[in-house]
């Protein structure tokens, strides 16, 4: 909420360097925090389905027993929506020029 409703707004349009680094650190932030916690969750919860060799069939394709919970199923796509949200997040291409 810092980052998209108040620093965005501070100064419209004249942004200086220490209001885009804020930005930059907020979002970071997030995306780090989600993410990182959402991926260690998802690959603990694989590695030990595969170690204990739990799939669930469907049709001829395997997954991961975890997968078979909903609340597991709603992690992954939301581990998979903030990675692709962080690909196309504007501040992270253009974080080397702080030009404008």
């Amino acid at each position: 909420i810092t980052s998209q409703s108040i620093l965005q707004h501070m100064n419209e349009g004249n942004e200086d360097d220490g209001q885009r680094i804020a930005t930059f650190a907020c979002r970071a932030f997030i995306y780090l925090g989600s993410m990182g916690s959402l991926f260690k969750s998802q690959i603990q919860h694989l590695r030990l389905d595969i170690k204990e060799s739990n799939y669930y069939k469907i049709g001829k394709f395997k997954v991961p027993d975890y997968l078979t919970n909903w609340s597991e199923i709603g992690s992954l796509s939301l581990l998979v929506s903030l990675a692709l949200m962080c690909t196309q997040e504007p501040i992270f291409w253009c974080a080397g020029n702080m030009d404008g």
